[in-house]
């Protein structure tokens, strides 16, 4: 697992450094991003990968007119996605478990017992 994720990192690093030598300073964008938003954690290297395969394609057609608006934008939707995503798998891992608490109809048994 320590390398899934250190081979995401990396691929996280290249991509934004691609980004950057197109023109695009994303390492300031993300910490104005963050700042705005006031969050403590960096963003998910997931979302920043998506981001940056999404603002390359579409810069390469002209279609977005302002960039800096373009990926505050994006970015901030990429991220509830995702978020949302990881509360989807999160809640179907609790489904799949068995639960923890007691069921109140066994406690209730167990104190008139």
């Amino acid at each position: 697992m320590a390398t899934d994720n250190s081979k995401l990192d990396q691929e996280c690093k290249d991509i934004m450094a691609l980004v950057y030598k197109r023109g695009f300073n994303i390492y300031m964008l993300l910490n104005k991003v963050k700042k705005e938003l006031k969050r403590v954690v960096n963003f998910p290297p997931e979302v920043i990968i998506s981001v940056c395969k999404e603002f390359i394609s579409t810069s390469d057609k002209s279609k977005v007119r302002n960039n800096y608006t373009w990926f505050v934008r994006v970015m901030i939707a990429k991220t509830t996605e995702y978020q949302a995503n990881q509360n989807i798998l999160e809640h179907q891992s609790y489904k799949k478990s068995p639960p923890i608490a007691q069921n109140i109809k066994d406690v209730l048994k167990g104190m008139f017992q």
